[in-house]
């Protein structure tokens, strides 16, 4: 146990192999002198090769041929203090087990619920690498990981393929003692680079069938003992309730979300339709006093001299007037909601056509407009007078966000989304950006944040009518004090089709 022959042993100083445990021994001799019991103790033993080791040893005296003799039996006790601490650390990972349990299935928060569950796997079987991945039509894509900044190779495996593919096939825990000679393994090189070793894939399962694994890998060669395949097992079962539980509340929250959003679309669809017909009655009935008056107006101007009072009257009662025109006019194109004409055009000729005619106006404000168009040829379906009335506007708004001058980007480019092609245009300004509370209404009728003589707030409802008609999509992203962009999404029409 100690490394010494009999010989070597024979005639050595017990302070020699107990350096550390003197004054226990002395007193346990002590205690044999007195006539009291025998009793056993823990102490620490120094092997030949001055290697510490936990024992147990027991006193008792003897008497060999009339001569008293102290014999004690020393025992290695190493296995018994191993098991000792994995049964504690069993003990403890139940505990755990239980609290993780109940605090993961008590969330519906899926992103937290991901974290918990990897974060605790890595706990409960004191493993650096977790990876949750979940069965999406017959891939296990990679949900979440317990660590930034490491990547294993592939996003997701199909059924079958690579370690965790083996997992979801089988329905059971598969253990590989070494990554980087196992075939089941696909990525010797990453496992290199990470100095991964074991593995252990876990299935989550639901009614029977796998909902998606859990994945652990080690950095030094390591078997999971049977409490371990208990615990992760149990674990696993919680996890992927907990897992199924956040994904419904998820979709749940999106489907409300998308109710609501759909909510709101039909209240402005309603409140359209009503002061649309307000607006064309509003609009005719105004305009008829206000020609009156601009012409009594012209009058007074002609005949005043400039620089009076009743000259500077004039000019302000005309400047009024043709701010009531605008409004009606603006009134009256609201209220109208021509259907589009339906044609193929090219978005790209009518966004440059469009920044053309605005051009020299985005100069004099002090804006540098540059102009990215997408490279190819593209095509979309409506009425390419009505696209060009929303980019003036986008233009138009953009300029006005910038009264000191600025940088305006305007960019084109295709992409694919919701199995469908789309052509999208970018009007990106460098102006104040708008607030978050009110980002939501400005596509309302009458909202605007400019001042009174600068817009009636119909421009961008007009325009939002305008584009959905067409079957596309507008919306704004903005942070305050960084600008905003204003996306407009028209289908590609292809030829055929």
């Amino acid at each position: 146990m100690l490394g010494y022959t009999r010989e070597e042993l024979a005639g050595m100083l017990i302070q020699q192999i107990h350096p550390h445990e003197m004054p226990l021994l002395l007193s346990m001799m002590n205690e044999l002198r007195e006539g009291r019991v025998v009793r056993t103790d823990r102490l620490s033993c120094l092997t030949k090769s001055k290697e510490s080791i936990p024992a147990e040893i027991s006193f008792s005296s003897v008497e060999i041929k009339g001569r008293p003799f102290v014999m004690a039996i020393v025992r290695d006790i190493t296995e018994r203090i191993r098991a000792e601490k994995e049964q504690e650390l069993y003990v403890e990972h139940l505990k755990a087990l239980n609290n993780l349990t109940q605090k993961i299935t008590t969330s519906l928060d899926l992103e937290e619920v991901l974290r918990y569950i990897t974060d605790s796997a890595g706990f409960l079987l004191s493993v650096p690498f977790v990876q949750i991945f979940i069965n999406e039509g017959g891939y296990l894509v990679l949900k979440a990981r317990n660590r930034d900044g490491w990547d294993l190779g592939d996003r997701a495996f199909p059924i079958g393929k690579g370690a965790v593919g083996y997992v979801a096939e089988r329905g059971e825990i598969i253990y590989s003692e070494n990554v980087q000679e196992d075939s089941i393994w696909q990525f010797k090189n990453i496992a290199v680079e990470y100095s991964l070793v074991s593995f252990l894939g876990v299935p989550l399962l639901s009614e029977g069938n796998v909902y998606g694994v859990l994945s652990c890998l080690t950095q030094e060669k390591r078997a999971f003992t049977k409490d371990e395949y208990e615990l992760i097992s149990a674990f696993a079962n919680a996890a992927s309730v907990a897992l199924q539980n956040a994904e419904v509340h998820s979709r749940l929250e999106a489907s409300f979300d998308e109710l609501h959003k759909q909510q709101k679309m039909i209240v402005r669809a309603e409140k359209l339709s009503s002061l649309g017909v307000l607006a064309a009655g509003a609009a005719h009935e105004i305009l008829n006093p206000a020609n009156i008056i601009s012409i009594r107006a012209q009058r007074l101007a002609e005949k005043s001299v400039g620089g009076t009072q009743e000259h500077k009257a004039a000019e302000i009662i005309l400047h009024n007037v043709r701010r009531i025109s605008r409004i009606c006019d603006d009134l009256r194109r609201f209220s109208r909601d021509e259907p589009p004409a339906m044609a193929p055009f090219d978005p790209d000729e009518v966004l440059r056509e469009s920044v053309g005619f605005m051009e020299s106006e985005i100069r004099a404000a002090g804006v540098a407009c540059r102009l990215e168009l997408n490279p190819g040829p593209v095509a979309v379906r409506g009425d390419s007078h009505q696209i060009q009335q929303v980019f003036i506007n986008l233009l138009s708004n953009a300029r006005d966000a910038m009264p000191g001058g600025g940088r305006l980007r305007v960019a084109s480019r295709e992409i694919e989304e919701d199995g469908k092609r789309w052509w999208e245009a970018r009007f990106s300004d460098s102006g104040a950006g708008i607030p978050e509370d009110t980002q939501g209404q400005i596509f309302d009728p009458f909202f605007t944040t400019k001042p009174e003589d600068r817009g009636t707030g119909l421009g961008l409802s007009v325009s939002h009518g305008i584009i959905e008609n067409h079957g596309g999509k507008i919306w704004v992203e903005s942070t305050p004090g960084q600008g905003a962009t204003f996306y407009v999404r028209l289908e590609v029409f292809l030829q055929g089709g």
